[in-house]
């Protein structure tokens, strides 16, 4: 499925891959043979089938960049490398992670554990594309504590620095899941057993730290920053009737048996006032930066693209209060360009996703059957397939990338984590005792949906409109990143590569670029967290 997808995303998208090698200024009959060696002049099911055959086959074709060699020999060329690679992030994060989780959750720390919880989420927040560049300065340009980038003498001490880099941010997602884990694993009888019988306090929790980790290593190694729902959801209430828990919720009755820890006591009251001061100040940082943003646009003299070669790279200054990048243009406005159009671009998908997927999953678990079944197998498909990759594959065929390009692009797989939140949540509400009650009373199916479940479902939903949108800044900062970015040039991604590649004699380029990242990140997450209902 998710071959056939790319196969015809980068069919129908606007563009020719033969102008693409080629170039504009290549004459019509040498685009029309290329076109014929490429098999583009044939129609569109029999170049499907091709394809199909080719890909069983483990024949991808000839590289266009290195015309005369296999594409499948340059894939081969890589593998080894990026497996290695891989292996020792996955086994640094699952360790580091679950070491963090039991330390987080253990009777250790007493009081102190609240910061082990902080810590983790503030790390989790910053994206790998903003702190990685920073560290390798720090790290490996200013200390020469590990290699430069590209040193073909850095060997093992160069995989070790770059595995621990992309071990960090999985590490977190596993610390987050495993101290959930472990925080139901405490309540059970068997860890005091297991003490009265004379084990070690450290090996009963380390043992079960392992094992409940374990899962959170499978569900957090393979997914990409759209997918992160079922550790959002974990920290999502529902009004009224739900804790959040893992992906879904579990409801309970009014006037049940709730659990003590989701009881709230009756003498006290709900400060109604004091959570809609705590919603505007998660609204807060966004809302800051798009503000600042805007006021630099409107007050801006020059266009972002505005080039003044001999103040390039020129540090902070009156004139230019964030530097100058290359060619010289206006770091400050630049910046404050690429937020705006990064922030339209993340909502817009976002939106799109959340359109999509909510009554899709919702609709899948009423329904129930084979479609609610079709719907969760392909969450699960689109979940676990990097859609930065996805959208790297088409944007590569695309001759001039805008955001509307990459708005279509993201939106593919958007919806899926929306649709897989809005399933897990209705599976459970579908079958709580109020539903029951309502169906009992007479009313309807929409009825039910639209006054009992709906309301249910949108505080865990809303907090994924942050988290996608956030994933989506930061995809499109990498995609500019690496090079494909939209034809205006403005990016945040753009700013990033100019400071890695001066990073010595401009370090404050890529300063700007990492903060630059970060804060947008950070304000998008913080305020979907402020659209949840509690």
């Amino acid at each position: 499925m998710l071959a056939s997808l790319l196969f015809f995303a980068m069919r129908l998208l606007p563009g020719d891959p033969a102008v693409l090698v080629l170039g504009d200024q290549a004459r019509p009959e040498e685009l029309a043979r290329l076109r014929h060696q490429l098999h583009l002049d044939e129609p569109m099911y029999v170049q499907y089938a091709r394809f199909w055959r080719g890909l069983i086959r483990l024949d991808l074709g000839e590289s266009l960049r290195r015309p005369g060699t296999s594409a499948m020999q340059r894939v081969l060329e890589n593998v080894g490398p990026t497996s290695a690679l891989a292996s020792v992030s996955v086994v640094l994060g699952s360790l580091f992670g679950t070491a963090v989780a039991v330390l987080g959750a253990g009777p250790w720390l007493g009081g102190r554990k609240v910061w082990v919880d902080r810590s983790v989420n503030t790390v989790s927040a910053v994206p790998l594309l903003s702190f990685a560049p920073v560290l390798t300065l720090i790290l490996a340009a200013r200390l020469r504590i590990v290699p430069l980038p590209g040193d073909p003498d850095a060997g093992v001490r160069g995989l070790l620095f770059a595995s621990c880099l992309l071990a960090l941010p999985l590490s977190m997602q596993v610390a987050r899941v495993g101290r959930a884990a472990l925080d139901d694993v405490a309540r059970g009888q068997f860890l005091t057993v297991a003490e009265a019988k004379g084990a070690a306090r450290w090996r009963v929790w380390c043992a079960r730290g392992s094992r409940s980790s374990g899962t959170s290593v499978r569900a957090c190694g393979s997914r990409d920053p759209h997918s992160r729902c079922v550790c959002v959801a974990r920290f999502a209430r529902a009004r009224g009737r739900g804790v959040g828990c893992g992906g879904a919720v579990r409801c309970h009755p009014i006037g049940g048996d709730t659990p003590a820890h989701a009881r709230r006591p009756a003498s006290e009251p709900m400060n109604v006032k004091a959570r809609r001061v705590g919603r505007v100040a998660r609204f807060a940082p966004l809302a800051v930066l798009l503000s600042l943003a805007l006021i630099v646009i409107s007050t801006a003299k020059v266009s972002p693209s505005h080039l003044e070669p001999r103040v390039a790279f020129a540090s902070p200054s009156a004139a230019h209060l964030f530097g100058c990048g290359e060619g010289g243009i206006d770091l400050l406005v630049y910046v404050a360009f690429g937020i705006a159009r990064g922030t339209v671009l993340a909502v817009v998908v976002a939106l799109i996703g959340f359109v999509i997927g909510t009554p899709l999953g919702a609709f899948a678990a009423v329904r129930r059957g084979g479609f609610e079944r079709a719907v969760e197998r392909t969450c699960d498909l689109l979940q676990g397939f990097p859609s930065f990759l996805l959208a790297l594959s088409v944007l590569s065929v695309v001759r001039v990338p805008t955001r509307a390009h990459l708005a279509l692009v993201f939106s593919l797989t958007a919806w899926a984590p929306f649709a897989r939140l809005a399933l897990a949540q209705v599976r459970v509400l579908r079958e709580a005792q109020f539903v029951e009650a309502a169906r009992a009373l007479g009313q309807g199916s929409f009825a039910i949906f639209w006054m009992h479940i709906l309301p249910q479902l949108l505080g865990v939903v809303a907090v994924q409109l942050g988290s996608t949108a956030s994933a989506v800044v930061v995809s499109e900062a990498g995609l500019a990143f690496v090079g494909f970015g939209t034809a205006d040039g403005v990016s945040l991604g753009a700013v990033l590569d100019q400071g890695v590649s001066v990073m010595l004699r401009a370090p404050h380029v890529l300063w700007v670029g990492s903060l630059s990242v970060f804060l947008t990140s950070v304000a998008l997450i913080s305020a979907g967290r402020a659209a949840q209902s509690e």
